[in-house]
């Protein structure tokens, strides 16, 4: 039989910051991945920035076009937010199958700690990778290491708050993502 969720504000509003914090972690995982990509199989590790300040300068956009801009910005909201609460809703179905499967009790201190964890491996990750790579691209490994740590300080931040609400209003491990 399934639950009947009721709404509960102090729910709704952890789970507001657990989808920040996931996207925070989605957000490391996926500079990891670009970062091996970029600088073991790419042979200009500066595509960062040569790549996408060509891109900014190209695109200077002519007068009469604030409707096209509007259309494009309204797209890009409802891309992001569809981005955050899908991304959000696969993390967290990732987090719990991970408790799962490695056989830890399903409660609301495992999940923080597997949050954390998963967090602390990715960069614990892209900052060896940034120390194996040549130092001929420094600029570009101090944006990467300055990017991750804004994001893993944002998901640490995220979660925590989350896992406070969560323990100081009494929810439930099955309400919060």
């Amino acid at each position: 039989m399934k639950k009947n969720k009721t709404h509960n504000p102090h729910r709704f509003i952890a789970n507001i910051f657990g989808s920040i914090g996931y996207t925070a972690l989605i957000f490391v995982w996926l500079l990891l991945i670009e970062t091996v990509i970029v600088l073991f199989y790419s042979t200009d590790s500066s595509i960062f920035f040569t790549e996408f300040g060509s891109a900014l300068s190209t695109e200077r956009s002519t007068a009469g076009h604030e409707a096209f801009r509007f259309v494009l910005m309204v797209a890009l909201v409802i891309v992001v937010w569809g981005l955050v609460h899908y991304g959000s809703l696969f993390a967290a179905f990732v987090t719990r199958k991970f408790i799962k499967i490695t056989g830890g009790k399903a409660n609301l201190e495992t999940l923080a700690l597997t949050k954390y964890l998963s967090l602390i491996v990715g960069l614990l990750a892209i900052t060896l990778l940034l120390v194996l790579v040549p130092s001929e691209v420094a600029i570009v490994k101090f944006a990467i290491a300055f990017v991750a740590f804004v994001a893993g300080l944002a998901g640490f931040a995220t979660f925590w708050v989350q896992h406070l609400m969560a323990t100081r209003h009494k929810l439930r491990f099955d309400d919060i993502r």
